[in-house]
């Protein structure tokens, strides 16, 4: 049935729109699939009200995120701060990261290797550190 609904769903998006993320996304993993259902769902669940409530004004049912982070920012000043962190914690990041054409200049942010090395059964495995001490040197 969802599956359905979903084919369904599809058709409305353009050819070209689809034969791109088709391309995009060919090589993305079940559980890279399922982080952007997760997110396009949230941005749906979140940005459908908030759109909604901005155009049509005051009197709607509830007010917009950014009426309501207003509003406590009225009343305690210092919450000011944290909308600004965010904004430029965000920039930065934006910043400091590369499109992928360049891939020499970008930091790794996946990686196939586990996090923790696993034994048989899928247990997680005790890792063997190897400790040593730096030889002295000769006065």
């Amino acid at each position: 049935m969802l599956r359905t609904f979903l084919a369904a769903l599809a058709k409305l998006v353009p050819k070209r729109l689809r034969r791109f993320f088709a391309v995009r996304f060919a090589d993305a993993g079940p559980g890279e699939r399922a982080g952007y259902l997760v997110w396009v769902t949230m941005g749906i669940v979140i940005g459908v009200p908030e759109i909604w409530a901005a155009i049509s004004g005051d009197g709607f049912y509830w007010p917009t995120i950014s009426t309501t982070v207003g509003h406590l920012q009225d009343r305690w000043p210092v919450l000011t701060l944290i909308p600004v962190a965010l904004i430029v914690g965000y920039g930065y990041s934006a910043l400091r990261l590369r499109p992928a054409g360049r891939a020499s200049q970008v930091p790794t942010l996946r990686s196939n290797a586990p996090l923790c090395p696993r034994g048989p059964m899928d247990t997680p495995r005790r890792q063997q550190t190897a400790w040593s001490v730096p030889p002295r040197h000769a006065p």
